[in-house]
């Protein structure tokens, strides 16, 4: 899982200097967009914690976190500048993915690594974060 860590950096860099370029306070929207920066922030660390490493996350820390991640995302998305929108939407959809696999197993953390639809929804993240290089 140390790929996805990476991935989930990657992702507040491009986040961060996106909203850096947006200049936080210029416009209402990059206002706005900034205004989730911190809950972000700390929702994609909890996320990435917990995959690299399933089995010291409880379910309901895992679909607490997710929940948080994918809430902040979808609020970022939904005020953020039109220069970042798109990101943040394919970065809201992949995370959505792993989000579905992890409920199709209940959450369960004790099987999340072997998981063959989890593995697969974190290679489709892994892939399209790559893919916007």
């Amino acid at each position: 899982m140390v790929e996805c860590d990476y991935l989930m950096k990657r992702l507040i860099a491009c986040v961060v200097l996106s909203l850096g370029l947006a200049s936080c306070g210029e416009t209402s929207s990059s206002t706005a967009t900034c205004a989730f920066g911190p809950e972000f922030e700390s929702s994609i660390v909890a996320t990435g914690t917990a995959f690299e490493d399933f089995s010291k996350t409880t379910p309901r820390q895992l679909q607490s976190t997710m929940s948080v991640l994918l809430l902040s995302l979808s609020r970022m998305r939904e005020v953020a500048p039109d220069s970042i929108s798109a990101s943040l939407e394919r970065a809201e959809r992949a995370y959505s993915e792993v989000s579905i696999a992890l409920q199709a197993i209940s959450w369960d953390t004790s099987i999340a690594d072997s998981d063959p639809l989890v593995a697969q929804s974190l290679q489709v993240l892994a892939v399209r974060k790559r893919s916007r290089r």
